[in-house]
C-alpha cells in the first residue's frame, strides 16, 4: 500500500446516504478499496450517494489523502470524492475534494448551511491513475487539494464553516 494514504484497512463503514435505488458497496483490496456506488448526486440542497466512511468520527484537525487509481463511471458527471460531513443526513453541511471522469475534472465542493445549496470552486484536470485528492481541516476551515503525484499539491478551494462540529464523518 502507498504510505501517502492515511486510512487503515478495515477502519471503514460502507453506508448509503439518501437511499440510492442501487445500494453501494465497498470491498477491501490489496492496496485500498474498491467502491461501487450509485445515487442522484452530491450537491444541490440534499445528497444521495454511497459513503465509505471511517468507522469513528474524526475529532479536531486532520489532513487526509487518497489516490483515485481507477474510475469507471456510468455517467460523465459521476463523482468520486474525499469528504467530511457534520452528519449523515442528506442535507448536512460538508466539504469535499471531488473528481469526475469527464472534462469537469476535479473541484472543491461544499454546503455552507444545512439544507442550503452546495457550491463548487476550483478546477483541475483528472489524471487517472495518478489522481490524488486531499482534504484538510484547520479549526473551522476545510481546504481541498489535488495532485498528480501525491507530493506536490494545488489548492482547489477552501471554506470556513461557522461553528463547525468538533467531530466530522470523513470518508470516500
Amino acid at each position: 500500500p502507498n504510505t501517502q494514504i492515511s486510512f487503515q484497512a478495515g477502519a471503514f463503514i460502507s453506508q448509503d446516504i439518501g437511499f440510492p435505488v442501487i445500494p453501494g458497496s465497498s470491498v477491501t483490496v490489496s492496496d485500498g478499496y474498491d467502491v461501487t456506488a450509485a445515487g442522484t448526486d452530491i450537491g444541490g440542497m440534499s445528497d444521495q450517494f454511497h459513503f465509505n466512511r471511517e468507522r469513528y468520527e474524526r475529532a479536531g484537525d486532520f489532513d487526509v489523502r487518497v489516490r483515485v487509481a481507477n474510475f469507471t463511471a456510468s455517467d460523465a458527471q459521476a463523482k468520486a470524492a474525499l469528504m467530511a460531513r457534520e452528519s449523515l443526513q442528506t442535507n448536512s453541511r460538508f466539504a469535499g475534494t471531488v473528481t469526475t471522469p469527464s472534462l469537469t475534472g476535479a473541484f472543491f465542493s461544499y454546503r455552507l448551511s444545512a439544507g442550503g445549496s452546495a457550491a463548487n470552486v476550483g478546477s483541475a484536470p483528472a489524471r487517472f491513475p495518478n489522481m490524488w485528492l486531499r482534504l484538510k481541516r484547520g479549526g473551522n476551515t476545510l481546504t481541498g487539494f489535488v495532485s498528480a503525484d501525491g507530493s506536490s499539491w494545488s489548492t482547489l478551494g477552501s471554506i470556513t464553516l461557522p461553528n463547525l462540529a468538533p467531530t466530522l464523518y470523513v470518508g470516500m
